[in-house]
């Protein structure tokens, strides 16, 4: 059932009240008329008073809620025990311990993870070093075919490992936030050209054309290596998903306010219910499922971006993806 506003009660108030004076006044009686008239003045005064009260409660629940909202505690909130709202805001206090003792449950936990993750990770580089040395030994010695292959593989193997390694490791620093971004006006025309340098390779073998016009001069704030390593990412994963003899595009954007890097691919895409889980910690699209990768890449390049004070989307086109970065300038 709908409750009356406020209004619409005083307005009712009003109405019977001056029906009561015109029928005093018609029956000359001067005490009903003052008894209307102190009963005006009383309606009225308990009209604002408990009009007040349902403010300041209403007012104190939104306080409430906001510090939720905000994973804050909402001890030491001034209670009401007389007006009714006092068992919604014993409610919302329970439920507010729930969620912020759950909420550091799970900080505490990731935490453990992420130490856990980097000590493995850096535990591996020392044999994965040893590992690679002997190999290269091996290679020094006159090997028949099939040896030949066999060290092949374990070469590859060996790369394998080490990116992992090396992407365990900076996906804990950044979560950490012990990365220091050495952040200056530079060129990005020009860390866009040193990512496209390091994935050229990679390009090649599948026959993609990265197109980037380095003529322009875009100039704005950001770390050169960490940046770069953002873009390399991208054009990474641009690569390996794109069609052979495809293309690749960058473009950059800028207004008064933000400057925007494009890249556009003409690959498999992503699906519309994927666009905001991409970049999550291990996800895998449903269409790559079959290919290599721990869904990494992409999570660093978000962590990255959010570190630069920018943001990064993607949008699906009926031939590939758009991947864009917005950097403040």
């Amino acid at each position: 059932m709908k409750l009356l506003k406020p209004k619409v009660l005083f307005i009712g108030l009003i109405i019977l009240v001056s029906g009561i004076l015109i029928y005093a006044l018609l029956l000359n009686n001067l005490a009903l008329l003052i008894s209307c008239i102190c009963l005006v003045i009383y309606g009225v005064l308990i009209f604002f008073i408990e009009r007040k009260k349902i403010q300041e409660e209403l007012n104190l629940l939104s306080v409430m809620i906001d510090r939720m909202m905000n994973q804050e505690r909402v001890e030491g909130i001034q209670k009401h025990d007389e007006f009714m709202s006092s068992k919604i805001q014993h409610q919302l206090e329970k439920v507010n311990t729930l969620f912020v003792s759950k909420q550091e449950d799970i900080e505490r936990d990731r935490d453990e993870i992420r130490l856990l993750i980097n000590d493995i990770a850096h535990q591996m580089r020392t044999p994965i070093t040893n590992m690679k040395l002997y190999l290269e030994l091996l290679e020094l010695e006159e090997l028949t075919q099939t040896q030949q292959q066999y060290v092949d593989s374990v070469e590859k193997a060996m790369d394998t490992l080490s990116f992992l390694s090396e992407n365990f490791i900076r996906m804990s620093r950044i979560e950490g936030k012990i990365i220091q971004l050495k952040s200056m006006e530079q060129s990005l025309t020009t860390t866009i050209y040193e990512a496209i340098t390091v994935i050229d390779g990679l390009a090649s073998s599948r026959n993609v054309q990265i197109h980037f016009d380095e003529e322009l001069a875009y100039v704005v704030s950001h770390d050169f290596h960490w940046m770069k390593e953002a873009i390399i990412n991208l054009l990474d994963n641009a690569i390996k998903y794109s069609y052979e003899n495809s293309d690749i595009y960058i473009q950059i954007n800028e207004n008064e306010m933000f400057m925007q890097i494009e890249i556009i691919d003409q690959g498999i895409g992503v699906n519309e219910e994927e666009e905001a889980q991409i970049f999550q910690r291990f996800y895998r699209g449903q269409r790559v499922s079959n290919q290599k990768g721990l869904g990494l890449g992409l999570y660093i390049t978000r962590m990255i971006i959010q570190t630069h004070d920018g943001y990064i989307k993607v949008k699906r086109k009926d031939r590939g993806s758009i991947f864009s970065i917005i950097l403040p300038k």
